[in-house]
């Protein structure tokens, strides 16, 4: 009975060590020499990896959004996937001390009358443009209308892209599809929303005609 639990388990010498980093990743994911041959040993690898990594639930979230937008700010991951800021900045902080991310652009304390700025965390190693796209995302969340465009993006998303098929869209089809939504609101306004919910979609790769 022992044998077969350990059969189901692995073994020490099987398991990743725990300063695997996000390079380590892509050194068992990369083609070539360095990739194994034997497939049920990659699989063992990754599993171990990311155990070792994601030991709860909210740093299994945080970890696979990050994978998704490879750079963001913390405040970012807490509106994203609603979980408390203490949590949040607990994660990243065992995170970049386990050298799995780090801080693109480190924080940086100002007067109280402009506030603070959180940093963007990244993976080691990151490009650029995910790093300004993170920058982006953080002016939209601190928009005093972002919880509205927020939302007129996600019914635009279920009205025109619930198939996943189709990546494009007008910006006057969004200015109509706002100006219905939002009745009462001037055109000045409209056209404002207009232009935050063309860079949400920009972000999600869906190219906006003019």
């Amino acid at each position: 009975m022992v044998e077969t639990d350990n059969q189901n388990h692995l073994s020490k010498n099987e398991r990743c060590p725990n300063n695997y980093n996000k390079r380590n990743l892509d050194h068992l994911l990369s083609f070539g020499e360095r990739w194994s041959r034997d497939p049920v040993q990659h699989m063992k690898d990754l599993l171990s990896y990311f155990e070792n990594i994601v030991t709860s639930k909210n740093r299994k979230k945080i970890y696979l959004y990050m994978l998704d937008y490879q750079a963001s700010t913390p405040q970012c991951i807490v509106a994203a996937l609603d979980i408390p800021e203490q949590s949040v900045y607990r994660e990243l902080k065992h995170f970049i001390k386990t050298g799995v991310l780090e801080y693109a652009v480190k924080p940086r304390h100002t007067r109280k009358s402009t506030g603070s700025t959180p940093g963007i965390i990244s993976f080691p190693d990151c490009d650029k443009s995910y790093v300004q796209e993170a920058i982006k995302r953080d002016r939209i969340r601190k928009s005093p209308k972002s919880k509205l465009v927020l939302r007129l993006t996600q019914l635009i998303l279920d009205e025109y892209f619930s198939n996943n098929e189709v990546k494009e869209i007008s910006y006057t089809n969004i200015v109509g599809f706002v100006k219905n939504e939002c009745k009462g609101f001037a055109y000045k306004e409209i056209l404002s929303f207009t232009d935050e919910i063309s860079e949400n979609l920009h972000l999600q790769e869906i190219k906006i005609w003019r």
